[in-house]
């Protein structure tokens, strides 16, 4: 089923232990096109905070309720490495990120150490 992006935008994101927030953007690889990241708001819960949650990372979808499921806790969130919205995250940022959440990793360490990514 193909779906466009701007059908997530607004969506709630729920955890195993509690709503972490809503959609607000998203990362694409400017190479491949690819989503690489989703652009978490978790201002209801934790105050001004966005997150970065890779499309892979998600669980179920329901586009009846508009809510995304991930299997990370509330805490798993706080404890991640920041995101600076606007920003663009760094291969070692990424790196950090994906570690942190015991989550491997989509790029070959071989092909390249920094790579592109355009906000939506």
């Amino acid at each position: 089923m193909l779906c466009a992006s701007k059908d997530l935008l607004g969506s709630a994101v729920e955890g195993v232990d509690g709503p972490i927030g809503e959609v607000v953007d998203f990362l694409i690889d400017d190479e491949t096109w690819a989503l690489r990241y989703l652009v978490i708001n978790t201002s209801d819960w934790w105050f001004g905070h966005d997150v970065l949650i890779a499309p892979a990372w998600i669980e179920d979808i329901s586009w009846l309720d508009a809510t995304l499921s991930v299997d990370l806790s509330r805490g798993d969130i706080q404890a991640a490495p920041p995101y600076t919205a606007g920003s663009l995250p760094t291969r070692e940022a990424q790196r950090r990120l994906h570690e942190h959440h015991g989550r491997p990793h989509f790029w070959n360490d071989a092909d390249a150490l920094e790579t592109d990514i355009s906000r939506v």
